[in-house]
């Protein structure tokens, strides 16, 4: 019945859908135009060790972007869903409820292989063929379908009304304001190698590569670029600000949405002051993260309460503890940790203790397994990735969450942080 839900017969799609795609072609070329000529990433502190070790297994993202555009533009030529809020809720729910059967497969398959049970194999890998290939016979209608919720959000919020629109734009088109579009697509994403300083948390090198190198491989990429004298980290990416973003094809709709709206948020400020900041220190990267995480998780809950949370089981209540009952201890929370560690280690670095830093990093990756958060490699680059984000401990939060406070709408903050351009002005706020 899923199925047939979403391959509901489509309608020729009128010349106005045409443009559409075609302006959503052009904005990619622009937004694309943006990055490569934005200033340069700071990965030049490594010398050419990033270039030279990453020669064969580097992503292009300029050649999956320019496959996805044609792709994007194709698809939206040749057909349009006719509008059905209620069919399209259920589709998407259908969609997302094989991913999750999908993720259980693979770790499923990731347990088997641990305990060399190879004769169970081939029954879980064809249950994993069959999922994604229904996977990616609903994927285009599912982004269609959310695109056009989130779009609605944002344009309630007033965050967006038109593409293209007259008035006082930015760089490189200043008679022109543009607001992009909702626009990407679920993917399996690249891994990204970052690279930092041992003295210091900072990332001064970042290079996309292939999702395909298994745990050897990325074990020596990570050995070699460790043998400049810096720390580096292969590791998963939340998203990637392309146009169209690329989204995990592994996340919840829940949290997709989150990720979804925090691309476009990418989007929006490339052509803004903020947005053409992103490369020019790891503060303004952090504040660009930041900023886009929190519109991100303010558009997604909003999606998800607007269309999604009244089909959602309550949770169930949960009886109060018998007075003779102890409270149980409260379970240690990760970004909690992660912070206390990062203080920790900062503390120690600007005292010049390098080798000490790293033997405390090394013991509290102990501590945290021990805890239940299993973290593969703490170093200097994994504290400069975690704390790039909301919640990892960076000093431009509590700045930028006391004005979205004070704003009265998210759309006021936006237009507020996105004329900023160095940490100063962030820190300055009011």
């Amino acid at each position: 019945m899923a199925q047939a839900v979403v391959a509901r017969r489509r309608a020729a799609i009128p010349w106005e859908h045409a443009r559409s795609a075609l302006s959503r072609t052009a904005l990619g070329c622009l937004v694309l135009g943006a990055a490569l000529l934005s200033p340069p990433s700071p990965r030049e502190d490594v010398g050419g060790g990033l270039a030279d070790l990453t020669n064969g297994v580097r992503f292009s993202i300029v050649g999956w972007e320019v496959g996805a555009l044609a792709e994007k533009a194709g698809a939206a030529v040749a057909s349009q869903q006719p509008a059905d809020p209620v069919g399209d809720v259920a589709a998407v729910r259908a969609h997302f409820d094989n991913v999750a059967e999908l993720r259980r497969l693979r770790a499923q398959r990731d347990d088997l292989f641990a305990r060399d049970a190879r004769a169970e194999l081939p029954g879980v890998e064809a249950k994993i063929d069959a999922r994604a290939a229904s996977f990616a016979s609903t994927r285009r209608a599912t982004e269609g379908t959310i695109a056009g919720q989130i779009d609605a959000v944002m344009r309630s919020a007033g965050l967006r009304s038109s593409l293209f629109s007259r008035g006082a734009g930015e760089w490189p088109l200043p008679f022109l304001r543009i607001e992009p579009e909702v626009f990407f697509s679920y993917q399996p994403l690249p891994l990204n190698l970052l690279v930092a300083p041992r003295d210091r948390i900072a990332i001064v090198g970042s290079v996309l590569v292939s999702p395909d190198m298994d745990a050897d491989q990325i074990d020596a990429l990570e050995s070699r670029m460790d043998a400049l004298g810096v720390s580096s980290l292969v590791g998963p990416i939340g998203g990637l600000g392309s146009y169209p973003s690329m989204v995990p094809d592994t996340l919840t709709l829940r949290q997709g949405l989150d990720t979804v709206a925090h691309e476009w948020t990418h989007h929006y400020l490339a052509l803004r002051p903020l947005g053409r900041a992103y490369f020019s220190s790891y503060d303004m990267r952090t504040v660009n993260e930041t900023v886009a995480d929190m519109v991100g998780q303010e558009i997604g809950r909003a999606t998800w309460e607007r269309y999604y949370a009244a089909g959602e089981p309550a949770a169930p209540v949960r009886a109060p503890p018998a007075a003779a009952e102890a409270p149980a201890a409260p379970r240690p929370d990760f970004g909690t940790e992660m912070r206390r560690i990062r203080a920790e280690v900062e503390k120690r670095l600007r005292a010049g203790d390098v080798d000490g830093a790293e033997r405390y990093m090394a013991e509290q990756r102990d501590e945290l397994a021990r805890l239940g958060f299993h973290v593969r490699k703490l170093n200097t680059a994994y504290l400069s990735f975690f704390g790039a984000y909301s919640g990892g401990a960076n000093r431009f939060e509590a700045p930028l969450r006391a004005l979205r406070k004070s704003s009265p709408d998210l759309a006021t903050f936006l237009h507020r942080v996105e004329q900023l351009s160095t940490p100063k002005e962030v820190l300055a706020l009011r």
